[in-house]
């Protein structure tokens, strides 16, 4: 709840949304800082202050009124692109700790059952081709820390550590370490990583 009183809240609510610079030509007209999107429980939109907005549709400033306020959120700018290999059958984001900054990847699962390491801000490759996880396409992917979980069309669950190594040559993203995944097992999965087997394909996966 908001109130209206233009020597309260309401005056608080236009200098939070409202530049405090005047348009030309008005002496009490504030212009949005950026877009913004508000309105009020009648659902109508705030293009105004809020004073004037009460003064337009004959609302009294002793009235409490409901504002739902959201800022707008600049449109997306496309980063770096890459091909891959094969189809990407699921892709989920990384951050590898180490260093000055963390360093922003994502793993792509690819149909032809290689996990793929990119860099985030270039989708610059990390080594060439990627590590085999699966027989047939990889379908989900979660990442928790390290903790990389991959499930595929082979009816299996994979688990994998996500680590800086220490040969920085293979680093297709820049400086610093190029990251890798190496399996983690659990004695009985043949390949290394974890295998469970399940009735069908893997879809989905969530690690924490």
């Amino acid at each position: 709840m908001l109130g209206a009183n233009g020597n309260g809240s309401g005056r608080l609510f236009d200098f939070l949304v409202y530049d405090s610079a005047t348009a030309d030509g008005a002496s009490d007209e504030r212009q949005p800082v950026t877009p913004q999107y508000m309105r009020t429980a009648s659902k109508k939109l705030l293009r105004r202050s809020l004073r004037n907005h009460l003064n337009d549709n004959g609302v009294s400033t002793e009235r409490l009124i409901t504002v739902e306020y959201a800022p707008s959120l600049p449109r997306p700018t496309a980063g770096g692109s890459t091909e891959a290999p094969d189809w990407v059958g699921s892709v989920a984001g990384a951050s590898l700790l180490g260093g000055a900054s963390p360093q922003q990847l994502f793993v792509a699962g690819c149909y032809d059952g290689h996990l793929r390491l990119y860099d985030s801000a270039s989708a610059a490759p990390y080594g060439s081709g990627g590590v085999r996880g699966h027989e047939g396409a990889v379908k989900a992917l979660a990442v928790a820390g390290r903790l990389v979980v991959s499930g595929g069309q082979d009816k299996a669950v994979r688990t994998w550590d996500l680590a800086a190594a220490s040969n920085s040559s293979s680093n297709g993203g820049g400086g610093g370490a190029s990251p890798s995944l190496s399996a983690l097992g659990i004695g009985d999965s043949g390949g290394g990583a974890s295998r469970l087997a399940h009735e069908n394909s893997v879809e989905c996966v969530a690690a924490r």
